[in-house]
């Protein structure tokens, strides 16, 4: 899994590649996302992109913990995910968009 973090209209993305293949890749989606709260402190809201199926139910673990103090917004292009955020009832939680690649 390869991440990215960037700003952009103020808004705060982290951007994951790639399928979350184990321990390593979800530490990886750890400490990038810990990275985003430090570099742009005080954060308010973070919007997560998603580009492979299925979704790691460590990572959806992790996003709800810390739905308590910051909004997270889940963008996906892969319908599976969409899906299983869905089926977990997450929809509005994360207020999941799908948007498919071109």
């Amino acid at each position: 899994m390869k991440t990215s973090l960037f700003m952009q209209d103020d808004r705060v993305y982290l951007v994951c590649n790639g399928k979350l293949k184990g321990s390593q890749d979800f530490l990886v989606f750890k400490r990038a996302f810990v990275r985003a709260t430090k570099e742009f402190a005080p954060l308010k809201e973070i919007t997560v992109s998603l580009d492979t199926a299925p979704i790691d139910l460590n990572l959806i673990g992790f996003l709800v913990t810390h739905t308590q103090y910051l909004k997270i917004q889940v963008l996906v292009s892969n319908y599976a995910c969409f899906r299983m955020l869905e089926d977990l009832f997450l929809l509005e939680k994360f207020d999941v968009k799908y948007h498919k690649e071109r």
